[in-house]
């Protein structure tokens, strides 16, 4: 059975707990999780963990797109946006190059995994584009989307277009594409 704590001990605290930036309805509250519209918001999903090993089915890197309001528990991250439509993001960052990036800015584990901490993935360099180009990526990430999982042939067209496009965004001369492409 635990033991309740008196109002009047912990009032004791007042001056100290008051200004807290982690409050919830009082300051009392633990936290007040200001995150937690962000789960209400089309957003990235990522596992803490990813495993560099597509050969034992594990895709590298593994960024999800969600629209359906899902939560992600204690090795979960979600990655939300209000000025870059995350449909592009997630687009850079399963792309090669994204791979590329994943490998410049997180903390390598073990010789094929990585541990994806947000205060590294939200380091990696994402370009403010023109909505012509954006837009022609967002298409290509929704038909992926769409695509039945039979349609590998057109899903891979759909992913060498976007490799081709982020190569393009970050002005890659063709020895830095070779490089990413043969894994550098």
């Amino acid at each position: 059975m635990t033991e309740r704590v008196s109002p009047k001990y912990v009032d004791k605290y007042w001056d100290k707990i008051k200004d807290r930036a982690d409050q919830g309805d009082t300051p009392y509250n633990l936290r007040n999780c200001a995150y937690m519209d962000d789960f209400n918001k089309p957003k990235i999903i990522y596992i803490e963990i990813m495993t560099d090993n597509e050969a034992d089915g594990y895709l590298f890197p593994c960024f999800s797109f969600d629209n359906k309001r899902f939560f992600v528990l204690n090795t979960g991250y979600i990655l939300t946006s209000d000025t870059i439509n995350v449909t592009y993001i997630v687009a850079i960052l399963n792309s090669k190059l994204g791979r590329h990036l994943v490998k410049l800015f997180v903390s390598q584990l073990q010789k094929r995994q990585f541990r994806m901490l947000a205060q590294y993935v939200s380091n990696f360099p994402i370009p403010i584009i023109n909505n012509n180009i954006q837009k022609k990526i967002i298409d290509l990430v929704n038909k992926i989307i769409l695509s039945n999982d039979s349609d590998i042939q057109i899903i891979n067209e759909y992913e060498d277009e976007i490799n081709i496009l982020t190569y393009n965004l970050y002005g890659l001369s063709s020895s830095e594409i070779e490089f990413i492409e043969n894994d550098g």
